[in-house]
């Protein structure tokens, strides 16, 4: 091309080098989609290549997965972005997947973050499955979800329910999502911990 810079020239000049650097990437992106362990995987929508299935989910998520499962059943493998992701959307399947099936899906994925908030993966939540995280569980289970643990916290909720009854009946305007942010996280202090906490927020 007359006047054309040299960098425009090298371009052309190059254009199979610069298509095969470009493809080469998508390529092993793809095959590395369709390579697997050989183990039969659930059924899911149609994914594109790079994004996977992250166009098929709108603002709601909640609603787009009721959708996708309506189609695909209630056990589906998506792929967001790069990542495999299988949701169950029936009891059912929740129920071999995290009782029956317990030991085979409690890991996480390893991820800088919750590792350096436990001080190296200590919590329940986000640590991989061994037995220190079954004992954890089962102390976790007994000594705050149990049937007489949540009862005994029936008081707390009580109370701050009614102290937000108490601030709707004023005559003034008040912040909800503030009093009701400090509310819960007042409420989450006395079951843990059996202390209120300071009387921040209340005027």
């Amino acid at each position: 091309v007359a006047g054309a810079s040299p960098v425009l020239h090298l371009l052309l000049q190059q254009w199979q080098l610069i298509l095969a650097i470009l493809l080469v990437p998508l390529a092993c992106l793809l095959l590395r989609g369709r390579s697997g362990s050989g183990l039969k995987r659930p059924p899911g929508p149609m994914r594109l290549p790079i994004v996977g299935n992250l166009h098929q989910i709108g603002r709601l998520p909640h609603r787009s997965l009721a959708a996708l499962a309506r189609r695909h059943g209630p056990v589906m493998m998506l792929r967001l972005g790069m990542v495999p992701m299988v949701v169950l959307t029936s009891p059912e399947a929740a129920r071999e997947a995290l009782k029956t099936k317990n030991d085979d899906c409690s890991s996480r994925p390893l991820s800088a973050g919750p590792g350096l908030l436990s001080y190296g993966y200590k919590d329940v939540a986000f640590s991989p499955w061994s037995d220190y995280v079954r004992e954890m569980r089962k102390l976790f289970i007994i000594e705050l979800l149990s049937r007489r643990c949540v009862q005994a916290a029936y008081y707390a909720k009580d109370a701050h329910v009614f102290f937000l009854f108490f601030l709707d009946s004023c005559n003034e305007k008040i912040q909800c999502n503030e009093k009701i942010l400090i509310e819960c996280f007042d409420c989450f202090r006395l079951t843990s911990w059996s202390r209120p906490s300071p009387c921040w927020g209340r005027n």
